[in-house]
């Protein structure tokens, strides 16, 4: 399915060059999957890299050739990738399970291997829709081309997509997302603060806190943020002032200052959960996953912090320093304006 998908938007791109689109964007999710399944350089994982070589290969070849538009082509990953212990093999219970546990409670929604299922569903959905849009402005042969690849997409959603059921109504829902978590309790209709959760939860902090798979619980207190670390250290922030109380929760971190940011752009947004916790980190860069993976990202530290970005090299002087995906995208709508 990942190699369909991969000549798929190889097709779509070729054909855009060809019209002399002047701006494209394709993804291509096949080594992410593949690396997710079986690691991040089992030789499933990195047969499909080479396969998306092979059609960027195509890709640049035909933008050299499309002179009338002159186009630039950037290869961006928008994300690392780290090797993962997935919590459940590590502890015996997802962490769903662990947190309906030590509440004593049922835990409505528990995102695992179901959500990776959903994410491909997802992609499926939007391809079948975009070939379905797009075939009006095909010649008959890219009609044709184009009927024939829903039929094995509409095939794969069949099986693949989950039957879920939306209507939550516990008292406390667990969302993850590989190494990352957030923690919901709906109690209140307001987002709650870390006093609070601590207050009437006392006893599943006292579980949650210190847990070997759990390197980090971040909550928001008013304006600061509160990070508590797996060795019992405490570290308060706000705009313009850290307060660190015992060991550093951070020290596991290479770049303390990054993640402290980070952690504090994502707990104060207001869709992110109660508490938000992060899989521990060990020594070696591997990190505990909250879902079943063999590697991992969408957290803190290792390799998923280490994204890259291949361009001209003719644009090396007018391209400053780039530390996130907003300077990134504000340079190249600069650059490149619509």
């Amino acid at each position: 399915m990942d190699a369909t998908l991969t000549e798929f938007m190889t097709f779509c791109v070729l054909l855009d060059l060809y019209r002399g689109v002047p701006r494209l964007y394709a993804n291509f999710n096949g080594y992410d999957e593949m690396a997710h399944e079986h690691g991040v350089l089992h030789a499933e994982a990195l047969w499909m890299l080479r396969w998306i070589d092979s059609r960027l290969v195509e890709i640049e070849r035909l933008s050299r050739e499309a002179m009338r538009v002159g186009y630039d082509l950037f290869i961006i990953s928008d994300h690392g990738m780290a090797s993962a212990i997935s919590f459940k093999a590590r502890f015996g219970q997802t962490l769903g399970e662990f947190v309906s546990q030590a509440m004593h409670l049922d835990v409505d929604f528990d995102a695992g291997e179901e959500s990776a299922a959903a994410a491909r569903a997802l992609r499926a959905r939007y391809l079948i829709a975009a070939l379905r849009d797009s075939q009006s402005r095909l010649p008959p042969w890219a009609r044709r081309l184009a009927r024939r690849t829903r039929r094995p997409l509409l095939n794969y959603l069949s099986r693949e997509e989950p039957a879920y059921d939306w209507q939550l109504e516990g008292e406390v829902v667990v969302q993850v997302s590989g190494p990352l978590a957030h923690i919901y309790f709906r109690v209140t209709s307001q987002p709650m603060d870390l006093p609070e959760v601590a207050l009437l939860y006392a006893e599943f902090m006292q579980h949650l806190v210190g847990h070997d798979g759990i390197e980090l619980v971040v909550g928001r207190d008013a304006d600061q943020v509160i990070v508590l670390g797996r060795k019992g250290g405490v570290l308060t922030a706000t705009a313009d002032k850290i307060d660190s109380q015992g060991l550093d929760p951070l020290e596991a971190f290479d770049d303390r200052d990054y993640v402290l940011r980070e952690l504090k752009h994502l707990v104060q947004l207001p869709t992110s959960g109660d508490l938000v916790l992060l899989g521990r980190l060990f020594d070696t860069g591997e990190v505990i996953t909250f879902e079943e993976q063999e590697a991992t990202h969408g957290g803190l530290g290792g390799g998923q912090d280490k994204p890259f970005i291949i361009y001209p090299a003719a644009l090396s002087p007018s391209l400053p320093m780039i530390e996130s995906p907003e300077a990134l995208y504000q340079w190249l709508i600069a650059r490149y304006p619509l």
